[in-house]
């Protein structure tokens, strides 16, 4: 299979190399999830790119994987867990001129990332021009965290090129109050954005569509996740408890 990937790669390069457009390889790397760190074996991940590419990365790959990406432009990373995007938040990262040449995904940029692809698919080239590292501070220092800023809002400003930093809106605080759930020691997937408890999970809030967490077992497959998303209109959150599937983490 590394093999397979490896020709892939080769004439991805190619095949670009004829287009008339400029492309520089860069490495990917995928940090620790916060799951991974409680113990459960390490994750596949699902690669989503800005300008149109999803790649399955292997745990095999997780530390060697490289693609090619268009110099001179911003290009944005999301990786899902497990390929799974309505359960999972994404890690996230980008590749820009002059950010030399490994991109590293990180859990505090999931989210960004997630909208910016997503304002990517309505408004093709949007993404490009974005300034990746600074929007990001921008966002540590007006609300305090990454991920509190409208998906709406902000894809609108990308396409208009009218991104302001300084004014990003933010986003809709949702609140949870913790309900009937299996005893034991809940992980959250974001440690920024909640904290554990060993007598379930506390009533807590968090920004954007859906958030995770894991009930850490001796045993994995007795694992259990809690994925909590808005529900509509009413201001509220509903909740889906359900195995934690692992799934397959590698192939050969």
């Amino acid at each position: 299979m590394k093999r397979f990937w490896a020709i892939a790669a080769v004439i991805i390069i190619v095949l670009l190399s004829c287009s008339g457009v400029e492309y520089v390889t860069v490495g990917v790397l995928v940090e620790e999830h916060p799951f991974e760190r409680a113990g459960i074996e390490r994750l596949w991940y699902l690669l989503k790119t800005s300008d149109g590419r999803e790649i399955r990365i292997d745990v095999s790959e997780r530390d060697s994987f490289r693609l090619p990406v268009k110099r001179g432009a911003t290009t944005v990373f999301a990786a899902y867990p497990l390929g799974t995007e309505r359960s999972f938040r994404p890690l996230g990262g980008a590749w820009f001129p002059g950010s030399g040449r490994t991109v590293y995904l990180r859990m505090e940029g999931g989210l960004l990332a997630e909208a910016v692809i997503s304002a990517e698919a309505v408004y093709p080239g949007c993404a490009e021009k974005l300034d990746w590292d600074n929007t990001l501070a921008a966002l540590r220092k007006k609300h305090g965290r990454t991920d509190a800023f409208d998906a709406v809002e902000l894809a609108v400003d990308l396409a208009n090129g009218e991104l302001n930093r300084t004014a990003i809106k933010k986003g809709e605080l949702h609140e949870f109050e913790g309900a009937v759930l299996p005893s034991g020691l809940w992980l959250s997937e974001d440690p920024s954005a909640a904290g554990s408890s060993e007598d379930g999970v506390p009533a807590f809030s968090f920004y954007g569509d859906r958030f995770s967490f894991m009930l850490a077992a001796e045993n994995p497959s007795d694992g259990k996740q809690l994925i909590i998303v808005p529900d509509g209109e009413s201001g509220k959150c509903s909740y889906i408890l359900s195995p934690l599937f692992i799934g397959t983490a590698s192939s050969d």
